[in-house]
């Protein structure tokens, strides 16, 4: 005799309780589906990202009130992103500050770098950008207008020469001069 009472004895199974067990299995799985589909909306109200992976850890192990000012309040309590905000600064990234120079100030970072980059002082010149800078910038200009990759190589490198040609030490490589 089986241990479950609602299973008749084998071979008495009629088509019907057959039937009617698989519908309540299909019952269960709509249902299971149905309380996953009111989660989400749940979690869609209340302005949860569903597509951050942590918004997602956050809806699938929650285990308290679809309500969604419970919900809010227990997200903002964990740091889960909200849509719509703004993400916090990343603490690993770098820290910028902005800083605005007078011309006059402008005037003297300008020398200060011509200086550390091998001018001598106060030759009666304009400091000019650094040709290996500007080298790199002309190569990532041509790359963002989507030139190929000889023709942008080839803008940086015409830079670098044109300085080289003007006689720029910043480009120029004597071995008979100490580093």
């Amino acid at each position: 005799m089986p241990d479950d009472p609602t299973t008749p004895p084998e071979g008495e199974q009629t088509g019907d309780l057959a039937d009617l067990r698989k519908a309540a299995k299909r019952a269960g799985a709509l249902a299971d589906e149905n309380a996953d589909l009111r989660k989400e909306i749940a979690f869609r109200d209340a302005g949860v990202d569903l597509a951050t992976p942590m918004g997602l850890f956050f809806k699938d192990n929650f285990k308290g009130e679809l309500d969604p000012e419970v919900i809010v309040a227990e997200a903002s309590k964990l740091g889960v992103p909200m849509k719509g905000a703004t993400p916090p600064p990343d603490p690993a990234a770098p820290q910028q500050q902005q800083t605005e120079f007078s011309a006059e100030e402008q005037g003297s970072t300008g020398e200060r770098t011509a200086l550390h980059a091998g001018s001598s002082a106060d030759e009666g010149k304009v400091a000019t950008p650094n040709p290996l800078d500007e080298a790199t910038r002309a190569m990532e200009e041509g790359k963002a207008k989507g030139w190929t990759e000889e023709r942008y190589l080839g803008a940086g490198v015409a830079t670098i020469m044109k300085a080289a040609e003007a006689g720029d030490s910043r480009v120029l490589w004597d071995p008979t001069r100490d580093s």
